[in-house]
């Protein structure tokens, strides 16, 4: 299997430099893992820190909306201090830069589904019961994918990254599964260790949608590789959502490890550099049999 370019610029792990300056800035702000803004650290597989602002600003509006939800087709609840998405009106209600089916408040919506799944072409529509897979469901089929062979990414199960996802499905004119809808959603925790007292240490998960990776089997095939690129993806500074859609055969099952560097930053007051280290590694995997009929 072909491994694809993945570390940040171009390479499996790095070491790199962030200013003194940075570093003091970002404990001043109460936010250690700012200092990375201060190197213009640049990640091929998703925004900078500097283009963070407006997933930033609408962490807190998607983690309310997502908890008022009390079914898929729930809608962003309404407030003094939130202007919701009006999912079907072609404006952006909440200025957050995406229009209705594509702005995160909606994905969950039946018709914001739908709409994602017509992407493939052709008529289908949904049917059978949703599978949703818990954070435990996750970590054991990640264990039971482990690193794949070859991999030159290790693969972590059952880590602080918690992954759940929820799969639907959709049958053409003769009532056979032939594609499915994915939405994962990921938690990107952040902590920061005293080492000292002038000294400490930050870790935090960043996107890296490259290290996605796939099987799939149907019949006697498989096929092994990156994974489908997905429709939809947004992050903020403690979660990564994504939707995916593609076409499958009846009966075939598809196996998933998602990509994240953890980035870990010692910031030394009496160096006149920091030290960073980029991590590439594969977790929580969403694993699922389609329906034969």
């Amino acid at each position: 299997m072909n491994e694809p370019v993945s570390a940040r610029n171009g390479e499996p792990m790095t070491h790199r430099s962030v200013a003194l300056a940075g570093a003091l800035l970002a404990i001043g702000c109460g936010s250690p893992a700012s200092a990375n803004d201060a190197g213009n650290t640049v990640h091929d597989a998703g925004p900078t820190e500097d283009a963070r602002g407006v997933t930033d600003a609408r962490s807190a509006t998607d983690a309310a909306s997502s908890d008022a939800r009390t079914d898929l087709d729930g809608g962003a609840p309404s407030d003094a201090a939130h202007v919701p998405e009006i999912c079907d009106n072609g404006v952006d209600d909440d200025g957050d830069t995406e229009v209705d089916c594509d702005d995160s408040d909606c994905w969950t919506l039946s018709a914001c589904v739908a709409a994602h799944v017509a992407t493939l072409g052709g008529s289908l529509t949904a049917c059978h019961d949703p599978i949703e897979r818990s954070a435990a469901d996750e970590d054991t089929a990640c264990a039971a994918i482990g690193t794949p062979t070859g991999s030159s990414y290790p693969t972590e199960c059952a880590s602080e990254v918690d992954v759940v996802a929820t799969i639907r499905f959709f049958c053409d004119a003769t009532s056979l599964v032939r594609a499915v809808w994915i939405y994962e959603r990921l938690t990107l925790p952040r902590h920061t260790t005293m080492l000292g007292p002038r000294r400490f240490e930050s870790v935090r998960y960043d996107s890296a949608s490259t290290l996605d990776w796939e099987r799939y089997a149907s019949g006697a095939s498989t096929w092994v590789g990156t994974s489908t690129p997905p429709l939809h993806s947004v992050s903020s500074a403690d979660s990564l959502s994504k939707i995916t859609v593609r076409m499958v055969d009846p009966g075939s099952s598809l196996e998933r490890l998602l990509g994240l560097y953890r980035v870990d930053s010692i910031i030394d007051f009496d160096m006149p550099m920091s030290m960073e280290m980029d991590t590439p590694l594969r977790v929580g995997a969403t694993s699922f049999s389609v329906p034969a009929m």
